[in-house]
């Protein structure tokens, strides 16, 4: 449902005749002021109107572009716009079909709305949207309609009193789209994890302590490269992220029962893991073909493989990420026992904490027999040298007997 103002009216607002319409609309813009298009103010000098019974009132500095915001945002359910190429205002409801509703009024004595040419302008009165499917009617204020758990969108093609057949299936391109996303990601979690663990150490690199900077006397540069070589094999065959990662593996061969009463699993869905050892279970290329057959013919066994709450996928291979990452509760996941979290309790309760606070213990307790076994023999040494003196003095004193 659409108000809309027609050119001559407003070329007849601004004094202008229907001729010269055009030079007189091109006068106005989202800018121009209220009191310069020649309305009629009321006794307080304000500009008023209502739409759908909700009162507007502007002063003459107003512009046209923040009179037509202040209208849009309103409960009025309308939207008010200004063509300059139509030269013509207009005033659309936001709802269709019945529903829809345009009662505007000008207030008092001011006579905005008719200057700009609505007063006179022509109302379209919209109706519903009515539709036969299996023998059913039904209606609806938009274009759709929702039958029996689908959604049918009539286009502006559909003829009333037209009949058409719809072919409904199941859209089988998001369950396919969710596994290849699923197959990629794990592809690439495998791959970034054993970078680490096959990554072998430097065996010539080691973390620097503040006096081993100051005898190799580097710069700042080499400092970082060394450090980058000092790093390199920390996760070497690490056992407790290959622990995890062979849990993530093993869950990934699960099976359940189809259907069919056949044995159901990722390979009778054409994704089988790579035969080379150095992919590390990594998935080969999906075959699609078995893929789309899959879920053509076995769609509720595929749901059954990864979300059975006993034999699922899904289920074992949370269990497994939880035995290397679960970081709450008392029995946290192995990296979380064995490295712990940057945040949390955590960063304090695990193994390498607890190895380096087992070393700085042991370091403590060394200097302190170091010094004291150090004070000890400067004891001793100064005892010797102290008894050196006196057998010195003795020498020299039997010396001067044969002098």
């Amino acid at each position: 449902m659409t108000v809309a103002g027609d050119s001559a009216n407003n070329a007849e607002a601004l004094g202008a005749t229907a001729g010269d319409a055009t030079v007189a609309i091109s006068q106005i813009t989202n800018t121009t002021k209220l009191s310069d298009i020649g309305a009629t103010a009321d006794e307080d000098g304000n500009y008023k109107f209502s739409i759908n019974g909700v009162d507007f009132s502007f002063t003459g500095d107003t512009t046209v572009n923040d009179m037509m915001k202040k209208v849009n945002a309103s409960t009025a359910g309308v939207k008010m716009t200004y063509s300059s190429l139509d030269n013509a205002f207009s005033i659309t409801a936001s709802k269709y079909g019945v529903d829809s509703a345009v009662d505007i009024d000008d207030k008092g004595q001011s006579n905005l709305l008719s200057s700009i040419g609505l007063k006179s302008g022509t109302l379209t009165k919209g109706e519903n949207l009515e539709v036969e499917i299996n023998g059913k009617v039904y209606q609806s204020n938009g274009n759709t309609i929702e039958a029996d758990g689908s959604t049918f969108t009539i286009s502006g093609n559909a003829k009333v009193g037209e009949e058409f057949t719809i072919s409904i299936g199941k859209d089988t391109s998001a369950i396919k789209d969710l596994i290849k996303d699923f197959v990629k990601e794990y592809n690439q979690l495998v791959e970034d994890v054993y970078k680490y663990l096959d990554e072998k150490p430097e065996k010539d690199y080691y973390f620097l302590t503040d006096s081993d900077k100051e005898d190799l006397d580097l710069t700042e540069k080499q400092e970082e490269k060394w450090e980058e070589k000092a790093k390199k094999g920390l996760l070497y065959h690490d056992s407790v992220t290959s622990t995890v990662m062979t849990g993530l593996r093993t869950a990934l061969m699960g099976s359940v029962e189809g259907l069919d009463g056949n044995v159901f699993s990722l390979s009778s869905m054409g994704l089988k893991t790579s035969s080379d050892y150095s992919k590390h279970g990594m998935f080969a290329n999906i075959d699609e073909k078995a893929l789309d057959a899959a879920i053509e013919t076995h769609l509720d066994d595929i749901e059954k493989l990864f979300t059975d709450s006993e034999n699922g996928i899904m289920k074992k291979f949370s269990a497994a990420l939880d035995a290397g990452v679960k970081s709450t509760g008392d029995n946290k996941g192995s990296l979380i026992r064995k490295a712990g979290l940057a945040s949390g309790s955590s960063a304090t309760d695990n193994e390498i904490f607890n190895a380096i606070k087992r070393t700085k213990t042991k370091i403590a307790s060394l200097n302190k027999r170091y010094e004291s076994e150090q004070n000890r023999l400067w004891k001793r040494y100064s005892s010797m040298e102290s008894l050196l003196g006196t057998m010195n003095s003795q020498q020299s004193q039997f010396m001067s007997y044969f002098q």
